[in-house]
């Protein structure tokens, strides 16, 4: 679309009918503990169930009655050190997440996926600070492993680092932030080849 300033694509989803007919139920879990002063440890639990009723549909493509079960467990762990203006935050976050519909005897989705996380924030003024992150060491990448999918398992490291302005401007909350972010995924379940991206960006948030 020639001259539009945002031109868009469409692409429509064929509705599989997952939720006729049915009974749902949605449970959801949250707690943190803090077992020492600057360690938080927070889990989530979601837990969500459809039993659909009713005949089999002619098409294929249409859920089956059955039970459809989503499930999904995230656990994070954060311990934060500080000392003068440097904040130290190794952080760790698994993410376990189980798809089974009435089609299958196997789930369609089972996927594993780990994090391990270094954040180090540096105060260089009053209203600035310069934000690092590193996501996947080279000795321990994050990881994503699906043994219904394995084409799709991958490793990945990625890394940004940005500098935080927060000011106030005639009574709105101004926020800058400027960085780069770089990005290189390798896939360990298929011979596809990976790939890398560095972002470089300037944002401007007002509120």
């Amino acid at each position: 679309q020639f001259g539009t300033p945002f031109p868009r694509t469409y692409e429509l989803t064929r509705d599989l009918l997952q939720g006729r007919d049915s009974v749902n139920s949605l449970t959801y879990l949250e707690w943190g503990l803090l077992p020492l002063p600057d360690l938080d440890v927070r889990n989530i639990v979601s837990l969500d169930f459809t039993d659909l009723d009713g005949d089999l549909l002619s098409d294929p493509l249409f859920t089956r009655p059955g039970t459809v079960s989503r499930i999904a467990v995230v656990s994070k762990a954060k311990y934060t050190w500080r000392w003068d203006r440097l904040s130290l935050s190794p952080q760790f976050k698994h993410i376990y997440q189980r798809d089974k519909f009435p089609e299958r005897s196997i789930p369609d989705q089972q996927r594993r996926w780990i994090m391990p996380i270094l954040r180090a924030d540096y105060r260089v003024g009053p209203r600035t600070v310069l934000k690092t992150g590193i996501q996947g060491f080279p000795i321990l990448r994050e990881t994503s492993t699906d043994p219904a999918n394995p084409a799709q398992d991958f490793r990945r490291t990625s890394y940004t680092a940005f500098f935080e302005n927060r000011s106030n401007y005639q009574g709105y909350d101004l926020t800058i932030l400027m960085g780069l972010f770089r990005s290189k995924l390798t896939f360990t379940g298929s011979s596809r080849p990976g790939f890398g991206q560095i972002d470089y960006f300037f944002r401007v948030f007002i509120g």
